[in-house]
């Protein structure tokens, strides 16, 4: 129990929350997401559907000739026009390895762009630079200095240890609502996330047969929008870390909006930690959470695919 009131007092100075887990799980998903496509799993896939792939082409290339054969307006001209685009689909088709790996590590640098510390730090609030305090034992810390676990467990151990719990029961449930908080936001972040990588993996092993089919309207075609549909979800990757950053601001930001001017300790917790407290510092990460799961087509909207 003192350890699960140490985490919402850390939350409460903007540090620790569930979303700085979920950017961590992020980053080890993209990690993972570069190995896979590396592997010998992708280069079997993409070499198992390169002949059906090409035969599909083929037979597009055929079937557009013969349309136009039919139509009796086949001329010289189209004849060039539709061997160029033979010619384009077969291109793509053999740089197709190279196109993934480049739209992903497009995604990565968008994805490392919203993780960077300019970022978080440009979307932090600004201005009067108000910070909450706390006073464990005869420390004053503020939300910037906040004590690590090692440095005051004894303390919190001391006044919320088995003997300190019945005295304190409010502040108990608190802490272990806003503990299955943190639980729940940090499952739901790392399912949205990881089932997106199963998506672009997913979409990786499909490719080779989807970029094919562009034989019809240009960069409208399937086998474009297929492509940027891909990106789009790589993109989305990104977006959920950009996501996951403006919530953790904007949960911060309301913490320092409550008017929190007295010095945190152990005797007044049952006065500053409330549901108030608990809606500021966790509902803008469930509205994170929820976020992601929105991103998608957004990513959309910004790609066109």
């Amino acid at each position: 129990m003192a350890r699960m009131i140490y985490e919402l007092l850390k939350t409460v100075a903007g540090k620790g929350q569930a979303i700085d887990d979920i950017k961590e799980w992020l980053e080890d998903l993209f990690g993972a997401l570069d190995d896979m496509l590396a592997s010998d799993l992708m280069t079997l896939s993409f070499s198992t559907f390169a002949g059906v792939a090409f035969s599909i082409l083929l037979l597009f290339f055929l079937l557009d000739l013969l349309g136009l054969v039919e139509r009796d307006m086949l001329t010289f001209q189209k004849l060039v026009i539709q061997f160029i685009k033979l010619m384009v689909g077969a291109t793509i088709l053999l740089c197709l390895p190279n196109i993934i790996t480049g739209l992903v590590d497009l995604g990565h640098s968008f994805f490392e762009y919203f993780s960077s510390d300019s970022f978080q730090t440009a979307s932090a609030s600004s201005g009067t630079k108000k910070e909450i305090s706390f006073s464990f034992g005869s420390t004053i810390y503020t939300s910037s200095t906040f004590p690590k676990w090692a440095t005051v467990q004894d303390l919190f151990k001391e006044e919320y240890g088995i003997g300190g719990i019945l005295g304190n029961l409010g502040v108990c449930f608190i802490a272990l609502l806003a503990w299955l908080l943190r639980i729940v936001i940090y499952v739901a972040g790392c399912f949205v996330a990881t089932s997106c990588v199963v998506k672009i993996l997913l979409r990786a092993i499909m490719s080779p047969i989807a970029v094919v089919q562009c034989f019809e309207e240009g960069t409208r075609s399937t086998g474009i929008r297929y492509l940027k549909g891909f990106f789009a979800e790589v993109l989305s990757l990104g977006l959920m870390v950009a996501a996951l950053v403006l919530s953790q601001s904007l949960s911060n930001s309301l913490l320092l909006e409550a008017g929190t001017t007295k010095v945190i300790t152990f005797d007044n917790l049952d006065e500053v930690l409330g549901i108030l407290t608990i809606g500021r510092a966790f509902l803008p990460q469930l509205a994170g959470v929820g976020a992601m799961m929105a991103v998608e087509k957004l990513a959309h909207d910004v790609t066109g695919g």
